[in-house]
């Protein structure tokens, strides 16, 4: 609703010439508008049925629609040729609303390079304390910039 703040700098992206990689020593800084809890559903064995249901876990504060910066995440290794494994096992990381959100390195000039998107969480219940897996931005870059170019020249 307002314009970005005077030390706003836009993200950078690797270099198809670079040869760049997520490498599992880096830690990435996360940032997203989503839940900052990262417990949202539990398993209950339904009384009348026997059965065990997944229940959803309600928010004692509504934490979605805030900006959040999220530093010191983990990668734990390339989860495919186009996907990074996160770890989010301290509970902190990306969680419902955080999708599309961007993953940076931080370069040693203080800049930030932006290495992935966020894709989605592996936990079977849907909770965001395990890991979470990113899309690769150094694997589709030959996309993002025929596409940029094809953009640029619609435009």
């Amino acid at each position: 609703k307002s314009d970005a703040p005077s030390s706003f700098k836009i993200a950078k992206l690797p270099k198809i010439t670079d040869n760049a990689k997520v490498l599992e020593t880096d830690k990435l800084i996360l940032s997203g508008f989503g839940i900052a809890t990262p417990i949202v559903n539990k398993t209950e064995t339904n009384p009348k049925t026997g059965e065990v249901e997944v229940v959803e876990v309600p928010e004692k504060v509504e934490t979605s629609g805030v900006l959040r910066k999220i530093e010191n995440i983990t990668v734990l290794k390339e989860h495919n040729e186009k996907e990074i494994l996160l770890d989010q096992s301290n509970s902190t990381g990306a969680c419902h609303g955080d999708s599309g959100g961007p993953a940076f390195v931080k370069q040693t000039d203080g800049s930030l390079l932006q290495v992935g998107v966020t894709s989605r969480g592996t936990n079977f219940i849907g909770n965001c304390n395990e890991q979470a897996i990113y899309t690769n931005v150094i694997a589709h870059l030959d996309w993002i910039e025929k596409t940029k170019t094809g953009l640029l020249k619609a435009k």
